[in-house]
């Protein structure tokens, strides 16, 4: 299905503030589609010589003590999550949070169970982009949770606007699985959820 551009209207500063100012005046919407990687498909990942497989990677099971130049703060994170850092030569390029079963999706309003591990705020840095360090950077953090919790299915909400993350998460074996829907104006809200 071909999805109009609607990441480069959005998935930038401005977009952000306006979405921010929008929901912080008592509306708020997502269309979000939950993702899932079945825990057998754990083939491993090539390796390449480019400059992103000189990444290093630090697991840390309690995200609250890290102390890094981070975009997402690890206070975002409960106890339970794991936080990979991907470094390369010293300098934080990239981070993303991990945790299992249970998380909270501040788009949705929600608490969402899963059966597995789910990923979130997986960012890297803007000057490290289009480079691979956004595949080497999953594929550390899908070898951190079969490290830390073993072959488990591994779940991922994306936004409809985000087509890169969409990219990237289907080029390592997630598929759509279904879809969430989420509008609130002031007190009223509804949310629903639809296969994909």
């Amino acid at each position: 299905m071909n999805r109009l551009p609607l990441w480069k209207l959005t998935r930038n500063p401005v977009g952000r503030a306006i979405y921010d100012r929008v929901s912080g005046r008592g509306l708020q919407f997502a269309s979000l589609e939950l993702y899932r990687r079945p825990a057998e498909s754990d083939e491993p990942f090539a390796a390449n010589d480019d400059e992103s497989s000189r990444l290093e990677f630090t697991v840390h099971e309690s995200p609250a003590g890290v102390d890094a130049d981070v975009p997402y703060k690890p206070d975002e994170a409960s106890d339970a999550d794991l936080l990979v850092l991907g470094r390369l030569e010293g300098d934080v390029v990239g981070q993303v949070f991990l945790n299992r079963d249970e998380t909270d999706v501040h788009e949705l309003e929600a608490r969402l169970s899963i059966d597995g591990a789910y990923v979130w705020r997986l960012y890297v840095d803007p000057d490290y982009r289009n480079r691979g360090f956004g595949s080497k950077l999953l594929a550390g953090a899908m070898d951190a949770v079969r490290d830390r919790w073993g072959p488990v299915e591994l779940y991922a909400l994306i936004a409809d606007d985000n087509l890169p993350s969409r990219r990237l998460f289907e080029g390592h074996g997630f598929v759509p699985e279904s879809r969430f829907r989420y509008v609130r104006l002031g007190p009223f809200s509804k949310r629903w959820r639809s296969p994909s």
